[in-house]
């Protein structure tokens, strides 16, 4: 669902996940939208999204059997299609959602949500050139692989929501480094080995949740500590000792 709002003064953001500005307008009245923000329209389609995301969001949905996806017939939004000219903020892809940052003459992906939609594969590296990516959330699919924790770029990201795949690898030490603004970190029903970080350094994190993993070790007191808001209270998986 491709969705807007108007943050602050002149910026354009999708809303979902944790914040919750206002709803300003709906991707059928976007041009309107726009126009009413005295922002140019005199781009063609392709020219107004990133043509790099848009190579990036192949590489997911080649890579992962887009053609078997499951797409949601109850889901405001079209199946992805490829061809010329294709724009998933215009056109209304499921799943991505946009935002539109001065100097307002490109799109990018702002959230990428596809829970149970039947990916499977494996994370793509490039998926780190979605810049703006705030939400990344692969609930409940057949994801294998690794987590290409060192490829995201986003410092944006507040949401990562993996449950329920077949994803392995570790935990970085450096993860609050590389998404310093992470709040929700969601891996739990995979095959993540390893011991918990003692040192993590995620001071937004508000939502903790590795159960039925292979990990190791106790959660550091920094975290245990963390006073999380009453309705993001997750059961905070405990870890073997």
């Amino acid at each position: 669902m491709v969705r807007f709002a108007l943050i602050g003064s002149l910026f354009v953001r999708c809303a979902i996940g944790l914040a919750s500005p206002t709803l300003v307008n709906t991707a059928p009245g976007l041009r309107n939208y726009v126009q009413s923000l005295d922002i140019p329209l005199d781009y063609s389609p392709t020219e107004n999204f990133s043509s790099v995301e848009l190579s990036v969001l192949q590489d997911l949905y080649n890579g992962n059997d887009g053609v078997n996806w499951r797409w949601k017939s109850d889901q405001f939004g079209i199946p992805w299609n490829f061809s010329v000219n294709a724009n998933p903020c215009i056109d209304d892809w499921q799943g991505i959602d946009c935002t539109l940052p001065p100097p307002f003459d490109t799109y990018h992906v702002a959230n990428l949500t596809l829970p149970n939609y039947g990916l499977n594969g494996s994370i793509p590296a490039s998926l780190g050139q979605l810049y703006y990516l705030e939400a990344l959330d692969l609930l409940n699919n057949q994801l294998s692989g690794t987590v290409p924790y060192t490829s995201l770029n986003s410092t944006s990201m507040s949401v990562l929501s993996l449950a329920h795949n077949y994803i392995s690898g570790t935990i970085p030490e450096s993860l609050g480094d590389i998404l310093p603004r992470l709040a929700v970190l969601e891996l739990s029903k995979n095959q993540i080995y390893g011991t918990f970080p003692a040192e993590l350094n995620l001071t937004q994190l508000e939502v903790l949740d590795l159960r039925d993993n292979r990990i190791t070790g106790t959660i550091p007191e920094s975290l245990r500590r963390r006073r999380l808001r009453p309705w993001l209270q997750p059961a905070v998986c405990p870890v073997r000792d």
